[in-house]
């Protein structure tokens, strides 16, 4: 069984060590050789770099962490898939506009009233051009990434202004245990948002409760509660039906072979029982003929 936490544990920083040089991330850096030739060399990430990633920096996130982003942006993306003007990003960098803080890479951005969504590919939204700031950025955290998103990243996500910031987070990566933080923007400072008697968390941009199932968030409908799928579970639940619609069908048609090969039978025995009655007749008029009965 998860526990859903509600005090926010500390969140000591990851630092690389000569080991594991690369546990964070990494880059390519063009070098200039003596020759004047140019090759790339790959550049382990800092604490810093993951806060302000490059377009092509390759950051570490395991499995879960993938799975969680996948699932909550998917079931966004659905959501407001008929809104033209509604943007949902996973893994981009986004520049807040807030001078001199360089882009960030929420982990999910949902923006509304753009003017179109980007038919190319979008490495940074800036919301500067834009002219539309994120309605709520969504940050699922990993042990390498925890000291920014709860710490200086809620700074940085108040000072643009951002009404909503969501944060799924797991203090201890070998267990269950999920602690759900909402933040409401206010003037002064975020306002955190409780959660309910389930332990869900209301999130007002969306009109979603966000809760936790085995250890992973759910999404449930504000109006319904009915619980969202993401594309692959989705899949999985019309292929399921689909699975089962047909085998409704084969056991109806075996029922109706069955039935149809029934009553060829008893048609059979009907036949053959007037057959056997109409020798009877046939015999007896013949016995009486026989008698000079006549």
């Amino acid at each position: 069984m998860n526990t859903i936490l509600a005090e926010i544990p500390a969140a000591p920083a990851v630092i690389p060590t000569e080991a594991d040089r690369f546990a964070l991330g990494w880059r390519y850096v063009k070098r200039t050789l003596p020759d004047g030739s140019e090759t790339l060399k790959q550049v382990p990430l800092t604490p810093k770099d993951v806060l302000h990633p490059l377009e092509e920096d390759f950051i570490v996130q395991d499995t879960i962490h993938d799975g969680d982003c996948d699932y909550l942006s998917d079931v966004l993306k659905a959501r407001h898939a008929p809104d033209e003007h509604a943007l949902v990003l996973h893994d981009c960098r986004i520049d807040l506009d807030i001078p001199p803080v360089e882009p960030l890479g929420p982990d999910i951005s949902l923006i509304l009233g753009v003017r179109e969504r980007p038919k190319l590919r979008m490495g940074t939204f800036y919301v500067a051009v834009e002219g539309v700031r994120p309605k709520m950025l969504i940050e699922v955290i990993s042990k390498e990434t925890r000291a920014n998103d709860l710490g200086i990243k809620v700074d940085y996500y108040h000072r643009a202004r951002v009404p909503s910031y969501i944060i799924v987070d797991r203090p201890d990566p070998k267990s269950d245990d999920v602690l759900l933080i909402g933040y409401r923007y206010a003037p002064a400072a975020y306002e955190r948002v409780q959660l309910d008697e389930r332990g869900r968390l209301w999130v007002e941009p969306v009109g979603m409760w966000l809760g936790v199932e085995n250890g992973r968030p759910v999404w449930y409908d504000g109006v319904t509660g009915e619980k969202q799928l993401d594309y692959t579970a989705e899949s999985q639940a019309r292929r399921q039906a689909e699975r089962e619609v047909r085998a409704a069908e084969e056991a109806a048609r075996l029922a109706k072979e069955r039935e149809q090969a029934a009553e060829a039978v008893a048609r059979l025995a009907r036949e053959e029982l007037q057959a056997v009655q109409e020798r009877l007749r046939q015999l007896e008029t013949e016995l009486r003929r026989l008698r000079g009965e006549e």
